[in-house]
This record gives structure tokens, sequence and C-alpha cells, in this order.
């Protein structure tokens, strides 16, 4: 894959579509923004986790779902913002990831 600029958050995706607090959905964006500006990369990957602690804060994605309903719940959430970020950088490959707890990192087909 080459050099890349990683922008890790607590939480995964999930302020780039439902901050808890506006600003946090501001900052995200800002230095994504900020990355493609700067290395003009092709692809941008975006990756969740299972059980993530930054989607149960508030109820968002309960925790201790199984794989399946955990996926298929972050799935629903990376479909918003594949339509977001496509209208933000359309000449970009926006890909998504799921890294549920057994390991087994698995691309999206979203």
């Amino acid at each position: 894959m080459g050099q890349s600029d990683e922008i890790i958050i607590a939480g995964a995706c999930r302020d780039f579509v439902k901050p808890v607090n506006p600003g946090d959905g501001l900052y995200v964006w800002k230095q994504l923004g900020l990355s493609v500006k700067l290395h003009e990369p092709d692809d941008i990957v975006f990756i969740d986790h299972q059980d993530c602690g930054g989607y149960a804060q508030d109820g968002t994605i309960p925790p201790g779902l199984t794989k399946e309903e955990d996926s298929k719940s972050h799935s629903m959430y990376l479909a918003e913002l594949k339509k977001i970020a496509k209208e933000k950088y359309p000449d970009k490959n926006i890909l998504f990831f799921y890294a549920p707890l057994d390991g087994e990192v698995e691309q999206l087909a979203i």
C-alpha cells in the first residue's frame, strides 16, 4: 500500500457520521481534508472494529452484539459515511474494513 497518513480516533469512524459533540465531527473531517490536500491519496480507508466503546457510549451500537449483528450495525453507519465521503472526495477510492475481535479483518462491500 505504500505510504499513508493515519488518523486514529477513539470511536473509529463514528465522529465522521454521528459525533457525540459537533466539534468532534468538524475536527475529524478537517484532519482528513488536510491529509488529502497534502498527500493526494488515491485511496481513503476507514476501519471500524467490533464492540467499539465509542459507538456504545450513547447506545448508537450497543456493546456485546454478535459479530454478525455488530458488523451489520457498523455497515449501516459506514454506508452513510460513504455517501458523505464520495460527495467530498468523488475522485477517491473509498474503502471500508471491519475488524472483529477474532482478528480476521474483512473488507466490507459498501
